[in-house]
């Protein structure tokens, strides 16, 4: 193993075993500290908006902030089946999602249509996912099912571990939750 490679997780450390411990997040279930996804969240957003966006996150903090004031938020949702399952969701406001999608298709933000940012949000949301996902659980297999959209979510991540970001431009919230294993 190269000296600045990080050991690959095991699908253990991704069980769902201790309901009890409040270190644990992301639900009754979690098995994964808060602290570990909120590092996995920070550097799964900063990578794939630099990648896919070329845009930068200038400050984070581990909290969803309130939601935008009269500014509609777009909240997609990621749910995924496997050991453990979850959801994954991602909150944007309607003009930040404008200027990510503009950027990752390459245009002038008024060449790109309302239809078009929500299918980039879709996309950032499933690329963001698979990238916390493979980083928390190396080894375990997912399903991600298709990412759902709802205009006006508001930034409510109802229990999961939240991480906001300021791009600048506008900010983001992140979301993880695991569900308990049946």
């Amino acid at each position: 193993m190269h000296p600045t490679e990080k050991p690959a997780r095991t699908t253990e450390a991704c069980r769902p075993e201790d309901s009890q411990n409040p270190s644990r997040a992301g639900g009754p279930a979690g098995a994964v500290p808060a602290s570990e996804i909120q590092t996995v969240l920070l550097s799964a957003v900063e990578v794939v908006l630099e990648t896919a966006c070329c845009a930068g996150v200038f400050k984070s903090l581990e909290e969803a902030p309130p939601d935008p004031r009269g500014e509609v938020v777009i909240t997609v949702r990621v749910p995924f089946e496997g050991k453990p399952s979850g959801e994954f969701s991602l909150h944007v406001p309607e003009g930040l999602t404008l200027l990510l999608a503009a950027r990752f298709l390459g245009r002038d933000e008024w060449e790109v249509s309302a239809g078009q940012a929500e299918e980039v949000a879709l996309e950032l949301a499933n690329m963001i996912c698979g990238a916390v996902l493979s980083n928390l659980c190396a080894g375990a297999t997912f399903q991600m099912m298709h990412p759902l959209t709802k205009g006006d979510g508001g930034t409510d991540c109802g229990g999961a571990v939240c991480r906001w970001f300021d791009v600048g431009e506008g900010s983001l919230t992140a979301c993880l939750q695991f569900r308990k294993a049946i």
